[in-house]
């Protein structure tokens, strides 16, 4: 599956999917159950992240979540 977005955003969901490999799945597993495609995700440092998924393309979004 092919990640694209914010290169910060990917670094930071591939340092979590380093610490816990479950983690990751369970947040693309999130993003295609949602009729918007999208999950969100926080950082250690409680930033927060959004997930898209592009079930057409096979793709994965990742970028910073708006405020609000």
């Amino acid at each position: 599956m092919k990640l694209s977005g914010d290169p910060q955003a990917i670094d930071t969901l591939k340092a979590l999917h380093k610490k816990n490999p479950g983690y990751m799945k369970a947040l693309i597993d999130d993003a295609r159950s949602t009729t918007d495609m999208t999950t969100y995700f926080r950082d250690e440092a409680g930033n927060r992240y959004r997930i898209t998924f592009d079930p057409t393309a096979g793709e994965l979004t990742v970028d910073p979540a708006p405020s609000g």
